[in-house]
Order: structure tokens, then sequence, then C-alpha cells
């Protein structure tokens, strides 16, 4: 019996080992930026992680709307990102579901935060990082 639960430790220790070679999710602070021009977005969901808050319009002297919330669980690969537009009852995009697929790049061990980039375009870049992550130009790029 002895040697049993032994056998049963050790090979519980090396799957142990082994687990976070597998690309298993991390839990990361996020940081949601929108270049969105026209209006603010809510109900954010990274894959099946809801992100919660609003996310305030793009201004260009006052760079994205964005904010850091708790967290989500990411792992390398598709993903599926989604969100709504707060917009007035009347306006036709009022409730609607935006999507776009995209990709989570590989996550460094050190990573803490992820930043999730939505633009105009439904284009969706995600940013891990080891440091707090600030908004980007219009076009994308590093405003330093």
């Amino acid at each position: 019996m002895r040697h049993k639960v032994l056998a049963l430790l050790r090979s519980s220790y090396i799957l142990a080992l082994l687990i976070p070679l597998t690309g298993c999710a991390k839990s990361m602070e996020t940081m949601v930026y929108s270049y969105l021009p026209n209006a603010a977005i809510y109900d954010v969901k990274v894959g099946d992680d809801y992100i919660a808050g609003e996310y305030g319009p793009y201004r260009q002297e006052k760079g994205a709307g964005g904010g850091v919330v708790c967290c989500a669980n990411v792992k390398p690969g598709p993903v599926t990102v989604s969100w709504k537009l707060d917009v007035r009852k009347t306006d036709p995009r009022y409730n609607r579901i935006y999507q776009a697929a995209a990709t989570v790049p590989s996550i460094p061990s050190d990573a803490k935060y992820l930043a999730v980039h939505i633009y105009p375009d439904a284009k969706v870049v995600f940013e891990p990082s080891s440091v707090f992550v600030l908004d980007r130009n219009e076009d994308g790029s590093r405003g330093d």
C-alpha cells in the first residue's frame, strides 16, 4: 500500500511540473484600451472571461479610453473578444455584440498585465507585459 501511495505522489508531482508546459491559462490583470472614436464600450469578454467596466471612446488629445480590471485567464492561441457599444437605445447599434477573432501571443513568465487594444476596424491586439502598459497612438504605434 505504501508503494502505491508513493507512486501516486511521484506521478502527481511529475504531472504538476509538466502542466506549465502545456499552455495552461494564466490569470492576469487586464487593461482594455478602446480606440473607437464614437462610443464607449462595455461588456468586454476575452474568451469566456467577462472583463467588467466601461471604457471611454478614443480622443486624440486624451488617448484611448481604458481601465484596469482583474483578472482574465488567458493562454496563448486564438480567442474571441466581444464587446458592446454604449449608445442610446434609439441607436441601431444598441445592444449589438461586436466580435473579433484574435490571437494571444506567448506569455512571458514574468508577465502580470495583459493589455487588450480594440481598434475601430474590429482588430484586437493583445500585449502581455511585466509592467503596466500604456495606450497606443490611434495607428497602433507607441507614443514613447
